[in-house]
């Protein structure tokens, strides 16, 4: 199996994203959250931290995705489970 790492930069990219797709502005996040500064908001969108794991799971409440679509990127998932449909095939033909 390939292993997933979590690119932080490209993590707070998608979280930025995607919540300016669902029209949530950073204060809300702090609402919804009950984090005490926006600060941490805006060290995720730049990929200078990473959300708790507690926090990734309300994100990804709240945005309708999965953890999995916000850390790595759906993307990225598919190449990796394509990856290795295609090296077990691989594996099988080679038997």
């Amino acid at each position: 199996m390939r292993a997933i790492s979590i690119d932080v930069r490209r993590t707070g990219e998608k979280i930025k994203a995607v919540a300016g797709e669902k029209g949530y502005r950073p204060t809300q996040f702090q609402e919804a959250l009950g984090l005490e500064s926006v600060q941490a908001v805006y060290l995720w969108f730049e990929g200078k931290r990473v959300p708790s794991t507690d926090n990734l799971l309300l994100l990804a409440r709240l945005f309708q995705v999965s953890m999995d679509y916000l850390l790595v990127g759906v993307d990225d998932y598919e190449k990796g489970s394509e990856d290795q449909r295609q090296k077990t095939g691989e594996e099988r033909r080679d038997e």
